[in-house]
């Protein structure tokens, strides 16, 4: 009885060690979260980058969604593809979009549709909209049943109210919107009609001011003011499947202290 006793003393104090730290390390560095059926584990302290998978709060709910654009980035898209800093983006397999396709007939259409396991969005006798990844993109391109296929985009300077930042000044869609630049903490902007209309509705939901425009001058909480200073750091989201606008390019942008952490 004497020797497996010792091993269970040997064996306590490192099992007691192990409990400790993974305790620690749950409730200080990795978050779990459930989200529609799947488990993953959320990394709560690493700094967020460009393209990094991030967790954040809106509106009471949890979203698990790409950060394309960090404090200071300058974003902006044309013709659904996205530019951040002056760099355009590097597909994925991840990222989709939608094309159109046109087939010859619809016995072509329909043997394209079951080769590459596509679902169509909506149908004519032999045009269908589907959402690709560049990389099937590239092969139904070089199909020789295909007679042609484009991208799916709302034309430029066609103005969409449900875009962020909702203003009739910016003629911005889903597919063409920016120029924006995201801000860092203690950015400061000099005031006009174009940064007031921008920025509203980030500095009034989540820095707790009330910004106004009268008569061409501009006040924060009923005192005038040329500038203005960000009070946090905000980020740009997209969802990977671009057709999906409930991101960034509708509720705006995210500020740092609703970022959850990143998988």
């Amino acid at each position: 009885m004497e020797k497996p006793k010792k091993i269970l003393q040997q064996w306590a104090i490192p099992i007691v060690i192990a409990l400790v730290l993974t305790i620690i390390i749950k409730l200080f560095f990795v978050q779990t979260y459930i989200k529609q059926g799947n488990l993953f584990f959320i990394n709560k302290f690493s700094e967020i980058k460009n393209n990094d998978i991030i967790l954040f709060k809106k509106d009471d709910n949890v979203y698990l969604k790409r950060c394309v654009a960090v404090p200071g980035d300058i974003i902006f898209m044309k013709n659904s593809e996205l530019f951040v800093n002056k760099n355009k983006e590097i597909s994925s397999p991840s990222i989709k979009k939608k094309y159109r396709i046109m087939a010859f007939d619809s016995i072509s259409n329909n043997a394209i549709l079951n080769y590459y396991k596509l679902a169509e969005v909506e149908a004519d006798i032999s045009t269908y909209d589907v959402e690709l990844n560049f990389d099937t993109y590239t092969k139904i391109v070089q199909d020789s049943i295909i007679e042609n296929i484009k991208p799916v985009v709302v034309a430029e300077n066609y103005g969409d109210l449900s875009i962020f930042p909702h203003s009739k000044m910016f003629r911005w869609n889903k597919d063409n919107f920016g120029v924006i630049i995201l801000p860092r903490k203690n950015t400061i902007i000099k005031l006009n009609q174009k940064t007031y209309n921008l920025y509203k509705s980030t500095i009034e939901t989540y820095e707790n001011n009330k910004i106004e425009s009268r008569k061409g001058k501009f006040y924060l909480n009923n005192n005038e003011i040329k500038s203005y200073t960000f009070q946090q750091s905000y980020y740009f989201i997209l969802n990977d499947n671009r057709s999906d606008i409930n991101d960034s390019r509708t509720f705006g942008l995210i500020p740092e202290r609703d970022i959850k952490g990143k998988r």
